[in-house]
């Protein structure tokens, strides 16, 4: 036993988070539009699942709108998925961003932003705020279009 575990009954876990980017910042695309968060999330997608399932991605930006990373967080079904604000958040931590732009795709084709969708997109913006980062858009996207809720004036 060494003097390091003689002064603990307990094994403690110890944790290490690293990021290491493989580009430099200057060098990722920089999203200053809906238009272009779409073409990248649409890119990004499982074309297989768009018009049959709900699912929930989470694209990751630094200070300048650089583009770190995107991460489907949550499948649903048909008609809905919910995203749980631990996981999301916590993926947001780990990578270092400062902005985030939430999507989810409508496996109907429809594009308008229900209550459902609106209160969720609030409900991450109010948490972001907390942590100092900002929830800057929530696209729905469908196999040929998509709505922007920030360009429609439907986030808080």
């Amino acid at each position: 036993m060494t003097a390091k575990t003689a002064q603990s009954p307990f094994n403690i876990p110890e944790l290490k988070i690293s990021y290491r980017p493989r580009v430099k910042a200057s060098d990722l695309p920089q999203i200053l539009d809906s238009e272009s968060a779409y073409e990248i999330f649409r890119n990004h997608w499982d074309i297989d699942t768009l018009e049959y399932q709900e699912q929930l991605y989470i694209m990751l930006l630094n200070y300048g709108n650089r583009l770190i990373g995107i991460s489907k967080v949550a499948s649903g079904g048909m008609t809905q998925v919910g995203g749980d604000a631990k996981i999301i958040f916590g993926i947001a931590l780990k990578s270092g961003a400062s902005y985030m732009i939430l999507a989810h795709n409508h496996p109907s084709g429809e594009i308008i932003a229900g209550p459902a969708d609106i209160a969720f997109t609030n409900k991450m913006r109010q948490a972001a705020k907390v942590l100092d980062m900002a929830v800057v858009d929530h696209l729905i996207i469908a196999k040929d279009s998509y709505t922007s809720l920030a360009d429609e004036g439907l986030m808080d």
